[in-house]
């Protein structure tokens, strides 16, 4: 029985190190903007571009109704669940917008798809009222209120509404099959056409901080508070029967 003790206790010491963790993920380089050409047809933008644009009405220059998808590569849980989750993005355009359908104007996030691929597709587009696939994280991640200068460049964040469905979305993704390793696709989607178009950070701008960054928090699964409790009872019960 002397020998019980600190297998026990290296059991629940082991145990009890399993805690909450927390992935700070850096958008991949492939991320890249797709807008439409003069036969609304949806056309790549460079994968090199330092800022995505966004909505806008060159369609001549395939630039039409553009939108921005982002890519992050999935972290290892390690069986974790997800808590909740964060998008951070730098706004670094936004004056004189002047959108077709006035102000408010909004800037949405769309949870894509998962892949094993980080490669962008067509299929990935989607904007204002036919956003195509994927699913509605959060419709307000960013809003513009009037038709004013840019007053400087402004760190974004989900909202505490939008990290529960940004935390939720990957979740389903992890439990429907994704592993680490796989790519998430999260779109940036204007709410309509513009004059001139807002801008946001792609993971190739080379200014500190500024590059797309996905936070993942994890909670230890339920079965891991059950195996602490058995293991704390067991100790329990034989520092009992020693006394």
């Amino acid at each position: 029985m002397k020998s019980v003790y600190p297998i026990t206790t290296l059991a629940l010491g082991a145990a009890l190190s399993t805690h909450a963790a927390v992935f700070n993920v850096t958008g991949d380089p492939s991320d890249r903007g797709i807008g439409l050409n003069d036969s609304l047809a949806p056309v790549f933008r460079s994968v090199t571009q330092t800022n995505l644009s966004l909505a806008n009405d060159n369609f001549q220059f395939n630039q039409g109704d553009l939108v921005g998808v982002l890519v992050f590569e999935l972290p290892d849980l390690g069986g974790q669940a997800i808590s909740t989750a964060n998008l951070y993005t730098q706004l670094t355009n936004g004056g004189y917008l002047q959108p077709d359908g006035g102000y408010p104007y909004d800037i949405a996030i769309y949870g894509m798809r998962t892949s094993a691929s980080n490669a962008v597709e067509l299929t990935d587009y989607g904007f204002g009222t036919s956003p195509g696939n994927g699913d509605l994280i959060q419709s307000d991640y960013y809003t513009f209120t009037t038709n004013q200068p840019f007053p400087g460049d402004e760190a974004v964040n989900t909202s505490a509404a939008g990290s529960i469905s940004l935390a939720s979305w990957l979740q389903d993704q992890y439990d429907g099959g994704a592993t680490a390793g796989d790519y998430a696709f999260i779109r940036l989607t204007p709410s309509g056409p513009t004059n001139n178009p807002p801008a946001f950070a792609s993971a190739d701008n080379t200014t500190p901080g500024y590059a797309p960054v996905l936070t993942v928090e994890t909670i230890p699964e339920p079965r891991t508070y059950a195996a602490i409790a058995g293991l704390g009872m067991l100790t329990l019960a034989i520092l009992r029967r020693r006394h």
